[in-house]
C-alpha cells in the first residue's frame, strides 16, 4: 500500500515525507498516521485542501488486482490579525464650539483584507457633536495604511469624556472592536 499526501495551496508538510509505504494490511486492521502540517506566510484564510491518495493491490480469484483511490481532506487555515490602530492624537488645548480635528494612523500588517470596518465617535453625555460621527470606511487590503479622522465640535465647557470605537471583521471572520476613551479639557470660548 502507497499513501501519497498532495498539500493544497499555502500548506506544507514539514515532518516527514510525503510518501508512505505499508508492505500489507490484514482484513479489519488498521493502520494510523501523523503528520506536521504548517500553514505558509502566504496562505490565505479559508479552507484549505489536502489530497491523499492511495494505490495498493489485492489477490482476488487468485488474481492480482491493482487499485487506486482518492481522498480531499479540508483544513481551515486562520491567519493572526495584524490591524495596528494608533490612540488619536489630541490637540493642545479645546474651546467650546470650535471644532477640533482628530486623527489615528492605521496599517493592516496581515496578508489578508480587514472588512467592513466602521469608526464611530460616541459622546455619552451628548457634549461633542461631529460630522460623520459614524464612518463605514469599507474594506482594507494587505499593506495598506491611512488615516481614520473625525471633526467635532465640544458644545460646552468643562470636563469632557467621548469615546472613539473602530469595529471590523478580522481575517478569520469574527468581529472585533477597539476602543479610545478620549478625555478633554475644554475652555469657555472667548
Amino acid at each position: 500500500i502507497v499513501m501519497t499526501i498532495s498539500t493544497g495551496e499555502g500548506l506544507s508538510i514539514s515532518s516527514s515525507s510525503n510518501t508512505m509505504f505499508y508492505p500489507s494490511l490484514r482484513a479489519g486492521d488498521t493502520q494510523s498516521e501523523t503528520l506536521a502540517i504548517t500553514a505558509l506566510p502566504t496562505a490565505k484564510t479559508g479552507s484549505a485542501k489536502i489530497d491523499v491518495s492511495f494505490s495498493y493491490e489485492y489477490v482476488d480469484n487468485q488474481q492480482r488486482c491493482r487499485v487506486s483511490t482518492n481522498q480531499s481532506i479540508a483544513i481551515p487555515v486562520y491567519q493572526p490579525d495584524r490591524f495596528e490602530i494608533e490612540a488619536p492624537g489630541l490637540p493642545e488645548y479645546a474651546t467650546a464650539y470650535d471644532e477640533m480635528y482628530v486623527s489615528m494612523p492605521y496599517v493592516n500588517k496581515g496578508k489578508s483584507e480587514i472588512c467592513n470596518v466602521r469608526a464611530e465617535l460616541i459622546s455619552p453625555d451628548g457634549s461633542v457633536s461631529a460630522i460623520n460621527g459614524v464612518q463605514n470606511l469599507g474594506n482594507f487590503a494587505p499593506g495598506s495604511s491611512g488615516t481614520i479622522d473625525f471633526i467635532f465640535t465640544p458644545q460646552m465647557a468643562g470636563q469632557t469624556e467621548i469615546t472613539i470605537a473602530i469595529t471590523y471583521e478580522d481575517p478569520n471572520a469574527r468581529e472585533k472592536t477597539v476602543e479610545f476613551p478620549v478625555s478633554l479639557m475644554v475652555e469657555e470660548p472667548y
